[in-house]
């Protein structure tokens, strides 16, 4: 690697795809006037790239090939270049990438400018995350040279921190390098190594930026799939290593950061003393906390932060920054110009110190100075903002209106999270007259800054001050659900709503329309959220209401749902008929206050319902139930496919929840109420969809408790008034299960085995057949099993376990409690081979790993042990408990030297707690 001051070496991997590699190359010939080599490194292509590529090292001397002759992966051929590479600075860049004019140069000037710069990448129109640009009038890279002109002038020199860089399109200097090493290779054929390397220039005291005036084309292409294990297992919070704590500090900022941006002051405010208990050496948290207490006025706050800095904290510019700012805050101006005057004194060109100048000198009424050390702050930084605000002020007071709003409009647009900037920025508009000339303005940064409180309440207000109520009620329903509630909030919102009324279906609209029906009780907590992932695709919202004394029902008002008062008789179908019966709809949604349905669903919920069939159907959706209990039976770990995944995993349930409002449609049973029976009378068919409901009840312990004992007394009425329907008795055996009522639980599923054993076409069977992959015995055998166990009667759950294990398909659960029967028993090779059966379909999925984890502390296998309780503390998933209760089975059944090997497996491993130690002393005594 060479360092040839002043060159950027671009870096390009290829992969065949040579017309896109042509226009690549063709956009940077025509827009990259700045010093630059090109070393292209080839993964095996098969399409003439390579070819193509020797043809062009012919007529440039600055470009070089480095031709592979099989994939070796992006983080392997990225290093390849780098070390490769000769500039002071280094660009890495896809091959499906088109770019605009201005691009390098703009990139540079934010690397070079931005205080502690790391990673630097453009905006585009293709990108997951604050890099996309939403603007529609982009259509296609035939405008990009319009679009791109356009865009830098608009938002020259604006920047955005941001710590996850999208790896398209990566600038940073040879330093970065040498201080945070090249790319893992680890990673593999792609994705996350750009993740792995902007944490790590985070960590290594660099900021990662977001250059906003740089707008460049990349293709639409499918994102490559990877092994995030390798990111989670890499970076796990520790106090007990370096990075570890490094990662700590980095996570407590960003929490902060967040609490901050949502006005949760307080909030963030102790999560960053408790750092500092944790971590009192780390300077990054007492120069954020003392940037909390400066922009909210709390200067003497300020100054305590300060005086305790560590000494390195203190006499740094940053240090030194926070020192002047708290003293001019606290009147102090004398000890705040010398402050300034020592930062000069260590960089003569540094923008804060400028600007703290400019601020003294104004306050002293040498207003001419003051404006030059405005001026002076911003040729040093153009992309300083406050020193762009300071000088508007500066020109409004001399009744310069246009000058002050150009260079307000420039702080804004720049620094538009300080909240003194974004207040007076609106005061200058509102008392102009011309709010409606920053709409645009403030939409943008609330796109950039999304959980922004101060900026979305501004922009709401703009919209309200123009009459724009229908927008205004939208921005006023994502902050309720960002933001929380409060009294003052929710009654300006409801003023809105009463301006627009509810949402409705005119009449002779009906065709292709959507009701969202719904019952409630107290569902303050959840129904924001619900409401809000539904609002997009639902053309009405029935709410019946059964009795909620929170504010259920002003939340379900302000999104524009109808509502309906409806006593609670203790049947769930005909509250719910109750909702169908004031639809208008052409099709119904059925959800619970709870649920959520992902955005990326909308589209296929709205290709079903504005699809013209030849006749009715209906649709089963299914439901992720999210839940940390990897032991549950059919617990299954989270894929990443949706942003609304939380906890571990989840648990599947499907029914219909979609289908055509008709009379003849409609629910029935007091609990788990279905319309499955209808739609088969109706002769309307069932198909299954690709939409996911994602429910969280069941991650509230008090609610869930409650509605269990609901559903408990509710289905045992329904199971004494026919005892011979089998789902009744299955449906009520999995409650008292739930509930704990393990004998009871027992009782019912053996007797449900002898009625259906007796009488296959008993009523209900159909149902739990559906319901049980057409195997209902073999469920009910599992589920006793696992009552079983419960129960300590373990040669009674071995022989039910065994008996599932004779179903034609095996279900994971299924295995997953046979397994474990086996391991009690001490019939360790069978354990192993079943859970093998899991792990070759689904090789992370928690639950056989334990198992297999608990196997191998029974055969003595440390290092085996190790490395799979490794894995679990990486993934953040607490088996401490599960240990101890499988340690007690295996000791209850006979085997006290097992459960002594499981117990100090947990202690040599660092996961055992005082419950540990005391079941230890317990079995060697």
């Amino acid at each position: 690697m060479g360092n040839f001051k002043g060159m950027t070496s671009i870096i390009i991997l290829t992969d065949n795809r040579l017309e896109h590699t042509k226009k690549c190359i063709r956009s940077i010939r025509k827009h990259t006037p700045e010093d630059h080599e090109i070393i292209f490194v080839d993964n095996g292509s098969t399409d003439g790239t390579v070819k193509w590529l020797q043809s062009l090292l012919k007529e440039n001397k600055k470009y070089r090939l480095t031709a592979n002759k099989e994939n070796i992966g992006l983080s392997k051929g990225r290093n390849q270049g780098i070390n490769l590479s000769q500039g002071d600075s280094i660009l890495l860049l896809d091959n499906d990438v088109i770019v605009s004019q201005g691009w390098l140069s703009g990139m540079l000037s934010c690397l070079n400018h931005a205080p502690a710069a790391g990673i630097i990448g453009p905006m585009t129109n293709n990108c997951i995350g604050l890099q996309q640009v939403t603007d529609t009038s982009y259509q296609s890279f035939n405008f990009l040279d319009k679009y791109a002109a356009k865009f830098r002038e608009q938002n020259r020199y604006r920047r955005i921190l941001y710590r996850k860089i999208a790896g398209f399109c990566m600038l940073f200097r040879r330093t970065l390098i040498e201080k945070i090493g090249l790319f893992d290779e680890r990673f593999g054929i792609g994705r996350f190594e750009d993740e792995d390397f902007c944490w790590r220039s985070a960590l290594g005291g660099f900021q990662n930026y977001i250059c906003g005036d740089v707008f460049i084309h990349r293709n639409n292409e499918k994102e490559a799939h990877g092994d995030r294990s390798i990111l989670d297992r890499k970076w796990t919070l520790s106090t007990s290593s370096a990075e570890g704590k490094k990662l700590a500090i980095l996570k407590a900022m960003e929490i902060a950061n967040n609490y901050y941006s949502e006005g949760k002051i307080d909030q963030g405010i102790e999560t960053l003393i408790n750092s500092i208990k944790l971590t009192p050496e780390a300077k990054e948290i007492y120069h954020e906390l003392t940037r909390h207490f400066l922009e909210t006025k709390k200067f003497p706050e300020a100054w305590e932060v300060v005086t305790n800095m560590p000494e390195a904290a203190k006499n740094e510019l940053k240090g030194l920054e926070y020192a002047g700012y708290a003293k001019e805050g606290l009147g102090i101006d004398d000890d705040a110009v010398i402050l300034a005057d020592k930062m000069l004194s260590l960089n003569e060109n540094y923008p804060p110190a400028l600007n703290l100048k400019g601020v003294l000198a104004f306050k002293t009424d040498i207003k001419d100075d003051a404006r030059e050390y405005f001026k002076k702050a911003i040729d040093a930084d153009p992309g300083y903002g406050e020193a762009h605000a300071n000088l508007g002020v500066f020109y409004w007071g001399r009744g310069n209106k246009d000058k002050s709003l150009l260079h307000l409009k420039k702080g804004f647009n720049l620094s538009p999270t300080i909240p003194d900037i974004n207040s007076i920025y609106y005061s200058v508009l509102s008392s102009l007259g011309i709010l409606s000339n920053a709409e645009a303005e403030f939409f943008e940064a609330c796109r950039l800054y999304p959980n922004n409180k101060n900026l979305a309440f501004l922009y709401i207000d703009i919209l309200i001050q123009q009459n724009k109520f229908d927008k205004a009620i939208f921005r006023i329903e994502d902050a309720i659900v960002l933001f929380g509630l409060d009294e003052g909030t929710l009654n300006a919102a409801l003023a809105v709503r009463e301006r627009i009324g509810p949402l409705r279906i005119e009449k002779g609209s009906r065709k292709h329309t959507l009701s969202l029906c719904m019952i409630v009780k107290n569902e303050e907590k959840y129904l924001a959220s619900c409401l809000r992932s539904v609002r997009d695709v639902v053309d009405e919202m029935i709410i019946v209401d059964t009795g909620s004394i929170d504010k259920t029902r002003d939340i379900a008002k302000l999104f524009g749902a109808k509502i309906f008062d409806f006593p609670w008789t203790g049947d769930f179908a005909v509250a719910r008929n109750h909702s169908l019966a004031q639809a208008s709809g052409d099709w119904i949604l059925i959800m619970d206050a709870d649920e959520v349905i992902s955005p990326l669903d909308h589209e296929e919920l709205k290709t079903l319902v504005h699809r013209d069939y030849p006749s009715l159907a209906a649709y089963s959706i299914i439901t992720r139930n999210y839940t940390n209990n990897v032991s549950i039976i059919g617990w299954t770990p989270n894929d990443g496919k949706y942003p609304e995944e939380t906890r571990t995993g989840w648990m599947v349930s499907g029914k219909v929840r979609l289908f055509p409002r008709r009379e003849d449609v409609f629910f029935i049973n007091p609990v788990h109420e279905l319309v499955e029976n209808s739609l088969e009378k109706a002769k309307i068919p069932v198909f299954n969809c690709n939409i996911i409901v994602h429910h969280y009840g069941k991650l509230d312990t008090l609610k869930d408790s409650q509605k269990g004992e609901d559903y408990y007394i509710l289905g045992k009425m329904k199971y004494e008034s026919d005892p011979t329907n089998a789902k009744y008795i299955n449906e009520l055996a999995k409650q008292a299960l739930v509930l704990n009522k393990i004998e009871e639980a027992v009782e019912l599923w053996l007797k449900l085995l002898s009625l259906i054993e007796n009488n296959p076409q008993s009523p209900g069977y159909k149902e739990i057949a559906l319901s049980s992959h057409g195997d209902p015995i073999a469920e009910i055998y599992s589920q006793l099993a696992n009552a079983y166990l419960g129960l300590d009667c373990y040669d009674e759950a071995l022989s039910s376990a065994r008996k599932s294990m004779e179903a034609n398909i095996k279900l994971d659960a299924y295995i997953h409690i046979y397994a474990q029967c086996e391991i009690i028993a001490g019939s360790l090779e069978k354990a192993f081979a079943a859970l093998q059966e899991i792990l070759k379909k689904t090789p992370d999925y928690p639950p056989a790993l334990f198992l297999e984890a608990i196997i191998f502390c029974l055969k003595g296998e440390k290092d085996k042990v190790r490395k799979s309780f490794q894995s679990f503390q990486q993934k953040r998933i607490e088996i401490t408990t599960l240990l101890h209760t499988i340690a007690r089975r295996v000791h209850t059944y006979g085997n006290n030297t097992g459960a002594l090997l499981i117990l100090n497996a947990a202690i040599e491993n660092n996961i055992s707690n005082s419950e540990t130690e005391k079941f230890l002393g317990e079995y060697q005594n």
